[in-house]
Formats: C-alpha cells, structure tokens, sequence
C-alpha cells in the first residue's frame, strides 16, 4: 500500500466554511467505518453507499437483517487513476473487515500476486490448495486486476473465482486503474460478472477536497499556512493525494516554515515547474488521441465528432499549459485554425474542468502521462 497515500492523518477536520460541511461531515461518517479516513468530497460522494454494501451488504427484501438472506453485493469494484485512493480503500475495507471477524478467512493481494501465485501453483501442481486459499476467503480484495492484462490464465481463474465467491455469498473487492473493456478482459464472461456488481469511479480530490486535505496534511506535518496560501496551493495542484503530501513535505523543509506563506508556496510552484517534463505539441496531440480511443490525423482534421472534438479542445488546453506555444502555432498545427477558435476551446476546457469530475480525471491522467508520472495507486 503507498504510504504517502494512506497517510491521512487521524484528526479532526478543522475545515471551515460551509462549503466543506458537507465534506466533514461525509469524512466523518467514513472514520466509522475505516480505521483511516477517506476524505471524499462531492466528486466521490458514492464511496460511503460503496464502503457499507463491501462491509455490510445489501439486504434482500422481505429478510431482515439477521437472516442469511443478508448478502453482500459482488463484486465491488473500485477504479480511478493513479493517486486517487483505492489502494487505501481497498486495504481499509479489508483491515475493518478482518477487525471484526479475526476468526474467519480472508485474503488481501494484488493483481500481480494473483498471477504470480496462480503460476507457482500451476508449475507446483498445488492448484487445488490455490483454489482453496482464493474461493473459500470470506473476504477476498485483489488491488490491481488491470495488472492481468494479457495474462488470459490468470483472467480465467478470475473468473471461476468470481462465479465461486457469488455462489457462496462472500465478499469480493476489486480496484484498477480504468473501467474494464474488452481492451483489457476479452473475455465475455470476466467483462459481464465485473461490470454486473457495484462499479465506483474513485475520482482524484476536487478542490474542496484538496482545500481539506492540505490543512489536514499541513496539522500532520506542523506546518502553518496562510488562508491565501492553502488556496494557492489548492488551485496550483490538481493532481493526486501523494503529491499534495508530497508538496507539503516539501515545504515542511523549507527554512524559516513557521508560517507559510503565499509568496512561499508561489516560490515553492515555480521551481518545481522549472524541473517539470516539458512535452512537445506532437507529443501532446499523440497521447490525447491515444487516450482517447482516436487517430491523430482525425483530431488535426476538420471533423466536428463529439469525441473528436472533446479530444482536440482537450490537447489544444494541455498545450497551453504546458508549453509556451502561441496561439498561432496551436491552430497551424491542428490543420491551421483560427487563434480565436484555438483559445475559445482552451477556454472551455479550463471552464468545465472544475466542475466535471470524469473530463478533470481524463485531463490529469493525460497530463501525467506526458509528465512521465508513474505513481502507483
């Protein structure tokens, strides 16, 4: 488990303001049901409804709660980008979970343990005591089932695993980076028992949530912030929880962090971008359009697609930020546009970033691909 992203400190929230006391109060629900907080703001308000169905289950009607008609809902699948906390999740529902039943069998691994286990197996001819280990857990969480990409025994034995663990009415846990395709599972069966349970996006904090987590963060660290300066931050960083630690470590060393200030942070910000990977526009156009499930020659063309469109308003605003290209060369390189339509579409973008989680995790995600970001989840 990444420790800078299960660091959330066990203290009060001192968030003030009315627009984080709906996000108080949510954390504090979760603090009842985790042994450490997942701080979930309105971008991920389905994550408490996600943590009871794994913990607790779903009643079926006309049985109480005492019955074993009482089942959990199977799978639970948690997925979301780098950094944005399933792996914290995951190991919480597991270690709640194992708090309350110390004499029952559970399993928590990754995806890569999965595979790698279920080939020792195979090569030891220990299958059986494999199948036993995985299908008879009360509570099996597997981190990282993206990690089985290509590995087609590994996805069947998934699958037997999953048909299992619904037979008997047990608990399965699942987390990985992207919604799972045929891209990734081809086979029929595995995509149709993944999708069948409970999916949750876990999207990356908005910015009350960053705003949230920095002054928890900086009470962890001893740091003081001013209130411009936290702001600074929040805006500045829409990136993952480990970075937000991460910057705040970072100044937690700076000399004289008695009180941080704002021309501290902004000093703080500009050399960490003078040190950034600066992408190229062919670079930029070739990501966004990778991502994105497009050709590069379609999002240069003339093509008015939703998706189409969606991708090249996407790579015009990543090369704004990113590069110090004008507007001119922006609009010749996708197929010699007009400066005014090449900064209406970096200006859409920036405008429907804050408030559209999925569009804001997409953009992170690309932009950290072009940064070379490899922080696991």
């Amino acid at each position: 488990m990444n420790s800078a992203e299960c660091s959330v400190p066990r203290i009060p929230c001192k968030t003030q303001g009315a627009d984080c006391r709906r996000l108080c109060t949510l954390r504090s629900t979760l603090c009842t049901l985790l042994p450490d907080p997942f701080l979930a703001g309105p971008e991920n308000h389905l994550v408490e409804a996600a943590v009871r169905w794994a913990l607790e289950g779903i009643p079926v009607p006309g049985l109480s709660r005492e019955t074993e008609g009482f089942v959990p809902h199977c799978p639970v699948l948690f997925y979301g980008m780098p950094g944005c906390g399933k792996t914290h999740l995951a190991h919480g529902i597991y270690r709640t979970w194992r708090l309350k039943n110390r004499r029952k069998r559970g399993e928590y691994l990754t995806g890569d343990d999965f595979a790698r286990s279920l080939a020792a197996a195979l090569e030891a001819k220990t299958v059986n005591e494999f199948h036993g280990k995985m299908r008879k857990a009360e509570m099996l969480v597997i981190d990282g089932i993206d990690l089985l990409e290509s590995k087609p025994a590994a996805q069947e034995e998934l699958l037997t695993t999953i048909d299992t663990i619904l037979v008997t009415g047990k608990t399965l846990v699942l987390t990985m980076r992207r919604f799972p395709t045929r891209n990734l599972f081809p086979n029929e069966r595995l995509m149709a028992r993944l999708t069948a349970g409970l999916v949750v996006p876990i999207a990356l904090p908005g910015l009350i949530s960053r705003v949230a987590m920095l002054k928890l963060f900086a009470e962890q660290l001893g740091l003081h912030l001013t209130a411009p300066a936290v702001q600074t931050l929040a805006k500045e960083l829409p990136v993952s929880v480990p970075q937000l630690f991460g910057t705040l470590a970072q100044l937690s060393i700076e000399p004289d962090n008695e009180i941080i200030d704002l021309a501290t942070v902004r000093e703080v910000l500009r050399q960490n971008a003078s040190v950034a990977v600066i992408p190229t526009m062919d670079k930029i156009a070739k990501t966004t359009a990778r991502q994105m499930g497009l050709k590069l020659v379609e999002m240069k063309g003339k093509s008015r697609k939703s998706t189409t469109v969606r991708a090249r308003n996407i790579a015009i605003y990543l090369a704004r930020q990113l590069t110090q290209t004008s507007l001119k060369e922006v609009g010749l390189y996708f197929g010699g546009r007009d400066h005014t339509t090449i900064a209406h579409s970096s200006t859409e973008i920036e405008s429907k970033i804050s408030e559209d989680t999925e569009l804001r995790s997409l953009v992170l995600q690309i932009r950290e691909l072009l940064q070379g970001y490899t922080e696991a989840s």
